[in-house]
């Protein structure tokens, strides 16, 4: 969801650079503050998502049983 959330946030801001190139404004219009929020929620998104995988993946280390023999010398 992240990924997909910044890459059209991504799209939609590089159309409005086209336009802002052209001599457009783009400032004040709701496409621009669409684009930046996706951005924004995709970043946290992926971040939240790679955070949660860290934790899962050190909580299955902690469940690992080892078992010590004995040495009879």
């Amino acid at each position: 969801m992240g990924l997909g959330s910044s890459l059209l946030g991504l799209l939609i801001l590089a159309y409005l650079s086209v336009l802002w190139f052209q001599g457009y404004g783009i400032g004040h219009r709701p496409l621009f503050f669409l684009g930046v929020l996706l951005i924004i929620v995709g970043v946290q998104f992926f971040s939240i998502g790679l955070i949660g995988e860290m934790l899962i993946n050190t909580q299955d280390s902690k469940s690992i049983n080892y078992t010590i023999k004995n040495k009879i010398d």
